[in-house]
């Protein structure tokens, strides 16, 4: 297998994942049990998950090459609706203990990405949206940084107060 095809098997199995995610309409079998009428839902589940995944397919072939490649690496995630994909990073617990947080991410600014993933390999993703907030990551995240990283991060904005 060629990383081509690697890719594309990949993206494939993102947009199933997604699509599949939140259905929350029972599958065709039950173990033999008597489904309820929900349950016998089985062609509107069908047809939902194949618009979803349709929708996300289509998004995903639109997308530069480096964009789908930082979705495969979970550097940046994508949620979906009926309607629309979105794009984010993942920033939980960046700024705020117990906070599920993240940042969204738009094609404008795979430039501004793809600079701090560069000055950061292991951290960019973070440094990137500490940088759009203007905003210093919580102290304890400097334990994990390198000295240089600590530089960088410090420049994102002004000293907290913890």
């Amino acid at each position: 297998m060629n990383e081509s095809n690697l890719k594309e098997r990949c993206l494939g199995l993102i947009t199933t994942d997604l699509a599949l995610e939140d259905t929350g309409i029972y599958a065709k079998s039950c173990n033999g049990v008597k489904r309820t009428d929900w349950q016998d839902g089985w062609n509107a589940c069908a047809i939902a998950i194949s618009e979803k995944a349709t929708l996300i397919s289509s998004f995903l072939k639109e997308l530069p090459e480096k964009v789908t490649d930082y979705i495969i690496s979970e550097k940046i995630g994508i949620s979906v609706n009926d309607e629309s994909v979105e794009m984010f990073v993942n920033c939980n617990d960046l700024f705020y203990w117990g906070w599920a947080d993240l940042e969204e991410f738009k094609l404008s600014d795979l430039e501004s990405f793809n600079n701090a993933l560069n000055e950061s390999p292991k951290n960019g993703d973070l440094l990137w949206c500490c940088r759009k907030r203007k905003m210093r990551p919580q102290k304890p995240y400097y334990k994990s940084f390198t000295d240089q990283e600590k530089l960088l991060f410090d420049a994102c904005g002004p000293e907290r107060e913890e």
